[in-house]
């Protein structure tokens, strides 16, 4: 394999202890609200969380560099997806909300993904990527 696919190798299982990691962290969060796991939810809040990481991978290797940029793209794609097929709600923003003057003619899944995508954001913001 080239330098890329040592790259895409090497962040591909990276992203199994993260997944880990944040799987645990926000099931608990999510438990201590009351929202008792399930073995489904915690199993695609796993897989999501993995792909959010594994999704940068191509990213990175085609820029050689980490940026927020590719946490926006995989958080965006995946928010946008995952509200589209309805796996997913858009935190801070409610139904009731989106039927609002601001949201009325934007689709939920457009708005999920942007939601996501800031959250993306920031996370690798907090990370110390750059821009």
């Amino acid at each position: 394999m080239g330098r890329a696919g040592d790259h895409v190798k090497h962040c591909a299982t990276q992203a199994i202890p993260n997944a880990g990691i944040n799987t645990a962290l926000f099931t608990a969060i999510n438990a201590f609200q009351g929202q008792y796991p399930t073995v489904r939810s915690t199993g695609i809040m796993a897989a999501g969380i993995y792909a959010y990481y594994a999704l940068q991978c191509p990213m990175e290797a085609i820029e050689g560099r980490r940026s927020v940029w590719h946490n926006f793209g995989s958080g965006a794609t995946l928010g946008f997806l995952g509200v589209q097929q309805r796996m997913l709600g858009i935190p801070f923003l409610s139904e009731s909300m989106h039927r609002t003057l601001i949201f009325r003619n934007v689709p939920m899944a457009l708005v999920g993904g942007g939601v996501y995508g800031a959250m993306g954001f920031g996370m690798g913001l907090l990370n110390g990527k750059d821009f």
